[in-house]
């Protein structure tokens, strides 16, 4: 979906990012660069950002027609947003090409907000070469392929050219910016369904998606727009005239993201944490089969309560540093380890 990418991306990113501050594309402060020149009909798409049905942003997406059935895209997404009291704007601009059969060939990615983040990618056969710059810092990374990778943003196009069918899934290897890596992805017809937009009803099938570890809902036309997307965290997409989607309140939303993600907690909290060696929590409205719950300090006592126990280790005979924890603290291209600063 065009739109997949907006939401997961910036969902990731933004936790990574999170770091510096104390995810689908949200752009530099410039204009995004313009594709080569076209040779098929140009495609805009402008989608308001909502959170918790206030809206916090727009998306436009560009798409251009290349010599030889390729595409060049280019998607701006701006966001206001009010994290841990502090109103921040978030912008990003994500530029990239692909081939007749849709398969990735280059990407730029910017990051601009309270940090930036810069990532450009080339792929040379069943290598794709990447720079990354954040904080000021560049680094460069190589990762091995095993055929061809995709965007998210264009699995509608090849979606579109099919016949569906719900209960259909696509399988997809997908470059996710967020980690630098590929992951899967997986397109699921799940329902075909009527939108409310604009006053109108407007028949839609409805596309489940799961990337990189998160999951959206893509509701697409016969003719592969997306005219909604529910993504993580409560982020919600609309398709709107440009003029609609632009048009920002303000100031931002009173919502506060981290606020909104907290995990509600009942009961008492331990008087003395420190002391405390043996806590149960019982968890609800989540599913743990792909979460690594039981292991280390912590094991599932009641897999049909969701019951977890955790227990304080003992860390009076730690010796540091320890050698087989080491590689958690190694320096990544997100985070600058080992940067005497």
């Amino acid at each position: 979906m065009k739109r997949t990418s907006t939401l997961i991306i910036f969902g990731s990113v933004w936790l990574a990012t999170m770091l510096w501050f104390g995810g689908r594309q949200a752009g530099c402060l410039g204009r995004p660069r313009p594709p080569a020149a076209s040779a098929a009909a140009d495609r805009e798409e402008w989608h308001g950002i909502y959170l918790q049905g206030e809206k916090i942003g727009y998306s436009v997406t560009i798409s251009r027609g290349l010599p030889g059935g390729g595409r060049a895209v280019s998607n701006r997404a701006v966001m206001r947003l009010t994290l841990m009291g502090t109103a921040q704007e978030v912008l990003t601009t994500t530029n990239y090409s692909q081939d007749a059969s849709h398969h990735l060939t280059d990407i730029d990615f910017r990051l601009d907000g309270a940090a930036r983040l810069e990532i450009a990618g080339r792929i040379d056969g069943r290598v794709l070469d990447l720079a990354v710059t954040s904080d000021g810092r560049r680094t460069t990374q190589r990762v091995q392929l095993d055929g061809p990778v995709y965007l998210p943003d264009a699995l509608d196009a090849m979606i579109a050219g099919k016949t569906l069918q719900v209960g259909q899934r696509y399988d997809f290897a997908t470059f996710d910016p967020a980690s630098l890596s590929v992951q899967p992805a997986t397109v699921t017809v799940a329902a075909r369904e009527t939108l409310a937009l604009a006053g109108a009803r407007v028949p839609a099938v409805r596309l489940d998606v799961a990337f990189s570890g998160a999951t959206s809902s893509a509701w697409v036309d016969s003719a592969g727009r997306t005219l909604k997307e529910q993504g993580p965290m409560g982020i919600v997409m609309l398709a709107e005239p440009r003029e609609q989607a632009a048009r920002l309140p303000d100031r931002p939303s009173g919502i506060d993201l981290l606020t909104s993600l907290a995990v509600p907690a009942q009961g008492v909290a331990p008087a003395d944490p420190r002391a405390t060696r043996l806590m149960r929590v019982r968890l609800s409205g989540i599913d743990l089969s792909g979460l690594d719950v039981g292991g280390g300090r912590q094991r599932i006592t009641d897999p049909a309560g969701m019951v977890v126990a955790v227990e304080a280790g003992d860390t009076a005979a730690a010796i540091l540093p320890d050698e087989d924890r080491r590689r958690y603290l190694a320096a990544t291209p997100l985070i600058q380890a080992n940067d005497p600063k």
